[in-house]
């Protein structure tokens, strides 16, 4: 009779195939589904590889260790999972096969070293820069009357999202505990700072197209009445909307929430157009 832990071995060795790599990327979709504060996203983290564990580990205990594993803390942004969760499938394939190189502690090393730098990389250029973008794009449709406006947005960032988690997952297994080495020879923070730059641009011209906050004050010298708000376009065009924003972003900064900001927002308009103060 085979030894069992030789026959687990074989039949580990097997690749993870192609329909494995696809039920990993859409279960990679819950990843957020049980967040909690303990955490973070360790639990979604863990489902996700669930099936992969029960076809390359035999072994109950060997199963229930891997749970162990991945249960722990995880944290990263929910687009960039993908080279994550490959390099951990590429990394538990090869340590259920038996090889020496790869061990349980160097895997969760690899997890904790890649999240951080994958979770900046998904705010600055995908948060930070593709959606005010794409958002932008489809509110200027959106202004003329397009109805086709709410459509660009959901699927021109969804198209994205989905190659972003479905490539980087590829990349991830096929690299393995390489994926690292690639990363350092990328130059991620400058990427990681040039995203930022641009984003930061993009808000701005935002906030200046289409926000719009003005004054219908006036103060009259001798006969002549003077607009404010010519005056404050003579200091700095677009003053007023400008203010607004650093207003909600201070708040934002301070963890208030949407819901507050919101009817806060409203209320000021609401006050301030009745005293003719804002319109």
């Amino acid at each position: 009779m085979a030894d069992p832990a030789m026959k687990q071995a074989t039949q580990a060795a097997k690749r993870v195939s192609p329909a494995d790599l696809r039920q990993l990327f859409w279960r990679s979709f819950g990843l957020q589904s049980a967040f909690n504060y303990e955490r973070m996203q360790g639990l979604g983290f863990g489902w996700s590889l669930i099936p992969l564990i029960q076809k390359l580990y035999t072994r109950k205990e060997d199963q229930a260790a891997a749970y162990q594993r991945h249960l722990t803390f995880f944290n990263t942004h929910p687009w960039t999972v993908g080279p994550i969760l490959g390099m951990v499938a590429s990394m538990e394939e090869r340590l259920a096969a038996g090889e020496g190189a790869v061990d349980a502690d160097g895997i969760q090393a690899i997890k904790g070293g890649l999240m951080g730098p994958l979770a900046g990389i998904g705010d600055s250029l995908f948060f930070s820069t593709l959606r005010p973008i794409i958002a932008g794009v489809a509110v200027t449709l959106a202004l003329t009357g397009n109805m086709l406006a709410p459509f660009v947005f959901v699927i021109g960032i969804n198209v994205i999202h989905f190659w972003v988690r479905w490539t980087g997952l590829q990349y991830g297994y096929k690299l393995g505990d390489r994926f690292l080495d690639q990363m350092e020879g990328l130059q991620v923070q400058k990427w990681m700072e040039s995203a930022a730059i641009v984003g930061l641009m993009v808000l701005g011209a935002l906030v200046a197209s289409w926000l719009n906050v003005q004054t219908p004050m006036a103060y009259t010298v001798q006969k002549a009445s003077v607009p404010v708000q010519k005056m404050l376009d003579g200091i700095l065009p677009k003053m007023l909307p400008l203010i607004a924003t650093l207003l909600v972003f201070r708040f934002v900064r301070k963890g208030k929430s949407a819901t507050i900001i919101m009817i806060g927002l409203v209320l000021v308009g609401l006050v301030g157009g009745y005293f003719n103060i804002l319109k």
